[in-house]
């Protein structure tokens, strides 16, 4: 479950998280915008809070220390921070001139000095120590639509599955081939079922074309690579039979 801030400013997210399919309910003066609980590592309950910002709402906020003086105080002050994770979100074009003194919007093409008399230099290097300092994490979307789809995807990856069962961080990386491909690899390769690595080995065992179309599904069926986990993977008779079939139409 989703809580929003019922307050003005928060309470505009609720009818679009809504429409984006999920489960959203309004709070008064919540702690922050935005809490919802998620699935830390070994399914631990990780307490999530998002404060909620325009780019104008976020100087005045800066200017007046509201946000770092009672807010980010708030969200992780004390010896136990209410929240295990914070996020900043800023949603709108962050607009300067040429002398780096931020902007705002006046009409459709003019642009009017931004209240507060803040340079986006000094912005970023608050949101800079916020973070590293505060535990604020600030992120930057352009638009509603934007934040709808952040916050859901944040939702989702904390809610779907523990932690410490997301694994895409975790890869390795295997540097392009220097050699180019046999005249083998390159033709069995692009066959039905076959691949790179199945033709590979397909080279390793027939030789050549010749023999590969001669061999016959049943030693086609034998060969065996290892996959991206390192369990053993035969060709197997079904695509060993589509492969031949291939092959026939290959030597005509």
């Amino acid at each position: 479950m989703i809580l929003v801030d019922a307050r003005a400013g928060s309470e505009g997210l609720i009818a679009p998280l809504t429409r984006a399919g999920l489960p959203v309910e309004s709070r008064p003066r919540l702690d922050a915008d935005v809490y919802f609980v998620g699935r830390g590592e070994g399914g631990r309950p990780l307490s999530i809070g998002i404060e909620h910002k325009t780019v104008s709402d976020l100087v005045n906020s800066l200017r007046t220390s509201r946000l770092q003086g009672h807010q980010l105080l708030t969200m992780r002050g004390g010896p136990v921070p209410l929240f295990d994770l914070c996020w900043l979100v800023i949603e709108g074009d962050i607009l300067y001139n040429g002398q780096g003194q931020l902007m705002r919007r006046s009409g459709r093409r003019a642009l009017r000095p931004m209240a507060g008399g803040m340079t986006v230099s000094e912005l970023y290097k608050r949101l800079l120590v916020l973070h590293l300092r505060g535990g604020l994490n600030p992120v930057y979307l352009r638009a509603r639509r934007d934040t709808v789809q952040w916050i859901s995807a944040l939702y989702h990856a904390l809610t779907d599955k523990n932690l410490d069962q997301h694994r895409s961080h975790l890869a390795i990386y295997t540097p392009p081939g220097l050699v180019t491909p046999s005249q083998f690899r390159h033709t069995i390769g692009t066959l039905p079922g076959v691949g790179m690595k199945m033709a590979r080995e397909a080279e390793r065992r027939f030789g050549s074309i010749r023999r590969a179309i001669n061999a016959g599904p049943d030693a086609w069926a034998m060969l065996e690579t290892v996959d991206e986990r390192g369990h053993p993977r035969k060709m197997g008779m079904t695509t060993a039979r589509k492969l031949e079939q291939a092959l026939v139409g290959e030597s005509q």
